[in-house]
């Protein structure tokens, strides 16, 4: 184990970089995609090279040092014993490995097609020309070619594949964009649930040059308790080990343990021994055991068909048995004295744990990151239901896919 005292400043996206020069100390294949994602995104801050592992000296003028790597308590350390302050050494803990991560998959795939409009802010976003934005949905297999034509999939664009059920719906949606705290979240709503898949890709873009999923508006500190509902490949992990800085409680809660976790996201928790908890359940409406079915990439599936036993006697596979638990069980045996922060993203159980979440929010008054995009219905009924329990709250929504996937609504307490 390292020690968990030295200092660095965490940060869940290179746009919170100041915009002076900077070194990045690490040789990982994606650093070029890194800095190019800079480049985008804080064109402020300038690349003033590599930092080799033996020359660690402190520059004279106004520099600063990225660390993109998982072993950034070491290197950070090597550091200070150089003479870099804290506040000049920023650690970026970014999982390049994670299918799941859509940072990582924009960064490689999609960031080198952006070429920003010099005369205008890139705070005020990126607009996206029409070819590029038709690309990124023929890369990402969104749209195909047939016969010289352009053709979209229509499953996963609300506006394409459920407009009926969504003029049906139109005065739910109106009330949870009605609660939004503030305008970039009513945007990403309305771009979800009613934006053409060319406008997705733009609100695609614009989300990943400024923020990464669960971490938009929810953020942690030291000493802090985060119960994490949803891991498989782990991508959020090394982020709330770098904000926490090692201290405090992160309880992760999922049926696969670490099998699928990320090889960088596994060497990042290496550096925090006892820091992180792994209970393996699925959270659903009971206590006991249950049979799952399993999508390819081998998750438990929980959403509510999948969870009825017509759903399971026309799957043709063994079916995987896992230990269950109501959440309001789960939280009595993990004991906490404290909930800072509960993340969902639980293959659509969401659903069944809205039903006993309640008394949980009243008690700690977490902040939450729910996902609400395993089904269309989720987009407002999950909203709705959350908005009514979270008394004293502001609510926020950000889409991290050029799909209605990935969809995240917060609820954060007011001080």
């Amino acid at each position: 184990m390292i020690s968990r005292t030295i200092n660095y400043t965490p940060i869940t996206h290179p746009v919170d970089l100041p915009e002076v020069p900077y070194l990045v100390y690490g040789t990982d294949a994606l650093t070029h995609g890194l800095i190019n994602l800079i480049r985008l995104a804080r064109p402020g801050a300038i690349f003033s090279g590599l930092i080799a592992e033996g020359d660690l000296s402190v520059p004279a003028d106004d520099v600063v040092v990225l660390i993109p790597e998982p072993d950034w308590v070491r290197r950070a350390a090597e550091l200070a014993a150089a003479g870099w302050a804290a506040d000049r050494v920023f650690v970026f803990p970014f999982v390049t490995d994670s299918p799941s991560n859509g940072l990582a998959g924009f960064m490689t795939r999609f960031a080198p097609m952006i070429v920003p409009d010099p005369e205008k802010d890139p705070t005020e976003g990126v607009s996206l020309p029409t070819n590029i934005a038709t690309e990124m949905l023929l890369r990402d297999g969104h749209a195909k070619v047939e016969d010289g034509a352009i053709s979209i999939a229509p499953r996963l664009f609300p506006s394409l594949s459920d407009p009926n059920r969504i003029a049906a719906h139109v005065r739910q949606i109106n009330a949870v964009g009605s609660a939004l705290a503030d305008q970039r979240s009513k945007n990403a709503y309305r771009s979800v649930l009613l934006g053409t898949p060319a406008n997705r890709a733009e609100c695609f873009v614009n989300t990943m040059l400024r923020s990464q999923q669960y971490f938009d508006y929810a953020r942690v500190s030291p000493g802090d308790t985060v119960l994490n509902f949803g891991v498989f490949d782990g991508f959020e992990l090394p982020v709330f080990a770098a904000l926490m800085k090692g201290r405090g409680r992160l309880v992760n809660i999922d049926p696969l343990g670490y099998s699928y976790l990320a090889r960088s996201a596994r060497t990042a928790m290496e550096q925090f021994e006892g820091f992180a908890e792994i209970w393996p359940f699925c959270v659903t409406n009971e206590d006991g055991v249950s049979d799952f079915l399993e999508y390819d990439d081998g998750q438990a599936s929980s959403h509510q068909y999948s969870m009825t036993q017509e759903a399971k006697d026309r799957n043709p596979d063994s079916l995987q048995t896992y230990p269950t638990r109501k959440i309001t069980t789960l939280v009595d045996e993990i004991a906490p004295d404290r909930i800072d922060l509960m993340k969902f993203d639980v293959e659509g159980a969401e659903e069944m744990i809205l039903k006993d979440i309640a008394p949980i929010i009243a008690r700690f008054r977490p902040k939450l990151a729910f996902s609400v995009y395993h089904a269309t219905r989720h987009l407002w009924e999950m909203p709705l239901a959350l908005m009514e329990m979270c008394e004293g709250y502001d609510f926020y929504f950000g889409s991290y896919s050029m799909t209605r996937y990935e969809s995240i609504f917060y609820c954060l307490p007011r001080s």
